[in-house]
């Protein structure tokens, strides 16, 4: 009987931007976590490395210090057995006799002739016992050399570990560092959303780095016979405001002026100038001219400017060519990660939702 085959297997379910984000944030969390720890382990590793770098110095410096006391102590020794060669040559060789002699007819006694003995003998052993000094000096010097040269050859030793171990921990750091950039471009990428709303075509990376909410409120009726040209994404107050591409800081009132309090436009590489309003403050060295990445704070969310009596929230504006705005809020649904793939269709054509939004008192 031939054997049934096997079922094939279901297919995984193809995971969405949602968990893929969440699994690359829980990626770079870990990394931090681990860069923060080698971190220490390299602080830890240069603590060690300096006090192996001190002790080694001050052990070269004993080195130095013995060594001109081994030099200082041979010259001594030298000079030392030259002055006895000398004296002994003298006395025994070319003046003994007549030395002796003098010893018999200077004196006028037998114990001044003893006398006169016993200091010639104290006179030349003197000189043999300066000597052998010397001599026994210079051992000990030299013998504490041997050891100084042992003990800096061993901290030469541990210094040399201690500095592979800092070098192979900044490799790892490095390595780390690296790949936590690649992390960080992949979640900028999941992040970075195209979509095409009446064939303009946009990529941006959503505004507001924390929870927020928001709808579809362009157009909606504001005081003086205005209507909303934005969308007001509503957050706590302080959460970071991130620009949306990279460009270059258009404008910025770090003071509150006017309707939109403390404000930032951000002009981007792709001629099109991106608004934020009702900010708490903007980020310092914000200023005009300035280069921005995408994803790098601009500002952090607040309620200046006219939007006092509202909930701190971000009023969010695209403008084509820095000229007349249009309705952000397909796009910032299409770049925001956790709006399901029917949201992100639905808000391409954004008068679906305009029956479905609620007035708001807030102006932009």
């Amino acid at each position: 009987m031939a054997a049934s085959a096997a079922k094939p297997s279901k297919p995984a379910t193809p995971k969405t931007l949602k968990d893929r984000l969440k699994e690359k944030e829980r990626k770079k969390e870990e990394l931090e976590k681990k860069l923060d720890e080698l971190r220490k382990q390299l602080q830890e590793i240069t603590q060690e490395y300096q006090e192996a770098y001190t002790k080694y110095l001050l052990t070269k410096e004993r080195v130095h210090r013995n060594k001109q006391k081994l030099d200082e102590s041979s010259v001594e020794l030298d000079l030392n057995e030259d002055k006895l060669d000398k004296r002994i040559v003298s006395m025994y060789k070319n003046n003994e006799a007549l030395m002796f002699l003098n010893l018999l007819l200077g004196v006028t006694s037998f114990d001044e002739f003893l006398n006169n003995l016993k200091f010639m003998t104290r006179v030349t052993n003197s000189d043999v016992e300066l000597v052998s000094k010397t001599k026994a000096l210079k051992g000990q010097i030299e013998e504490t050399q041997l050891k100084l040269e042992k003990q800096k050859t061993l901290q030469q030793k541990s210094l040399d570990e201690a500095k592979t171990k800092q070098n192979d921990m900044k490799r790892n750091l490095n390595a780390q560092h690296m790949l936590a950039k690649l992390i960080s471009k992949d979640i900028l990428k999941l992040r970075q959303r195209t979509t095409d709303v009446d064939g303009l075509e946009l990529t941006i990376m959503f505004p507001v780095n924390g929870p927020n909410s928001y709808i579809n409120d362009w157009g909606f009726p504001r005081s003086g016979g205005r209507t909303h040209k934005g969308t007001d994404i509503f957050a706590a107050n302080g959460t970071p405001t991130l620009s949306t591409v990279d460009g270059v800081i258009w404008k910025a009132s770090p003071t509150e002026k006017g309707l939109g309090g403390i404000t930032v436009w951000v002009y981007g590489d792709d001629n099109v100038a991106y608004y934020y309003a009702h900010l708490e403050k903007i980020v310092d060295g914000i200023t005009v001219g300035r280069r921005v990445k995408a994803g790098d704070v601009v500002g952090y969310v607040g309620n200046t400017g006219n939007a006092r009596t509202t909930p701190p929230h971000l009023h969010f504006q695209i403008n084509p060519g820095g000229d007349t705005p249009i309705n952000p809020y397909p796009y910032l649904v299409a770049a925001d990660p956790y709006k399901s793939q029917e949201d992100k269709d639905k808000a391409k054509d954004p008068n679906q939702d305009q029956d479905q939004a609620q007035d708001q008192d807030q102006d932009q």
